[in-house]
C-alpha cells in the first residue's frame, strides 16, 4: 500500500513538472541556413577562413547534388 502511494505520488509530481516546463518554453526558432552557399570543385587552401573570396564559385542552394557536374576522379 505504502509503495502504491509512493508510485503514484512520484508520478503527480513528474506530471505537475511537465505541464509546467512546458508552459515556460519559448517559441522554437527556424534559422534559414539555405542562404549564400557557394560549390567549388577540388580543395582549396584556408577555405575555412570567413574572409576567402569565393566570388568565382558556384552558387548554389542546399541541399546540393554533384549531378550536372562532371564524374569526380
Amino acid at each position: 500500500m505504502i509503495k502504491t502511494k509512493l508510485l503514484q505520488l512520484c508520478v503527480a509530481v513528474l506530471c505537475v513538472s511537465g505541464f509546467i516546463s512546458c508552459q515556460t518554453q519559448q517559441a522554437r526558432t527556424e534559422l534559414n541556413m539555405n542562404t549564400d552557399w557557394a560549390f567549388r570543385r577540388g580543395d582549396t587552401d584556408g577555405g575555412e577562413r570567413g574572409d576567402m573570396n569565393d566570388a568565382h564559385w558556384i552558387p548554389t542552394t542546399l541541399p546540393h547534388i554533384m549531378q550536372l557536374e562532371k564524374k569526380h576522379c
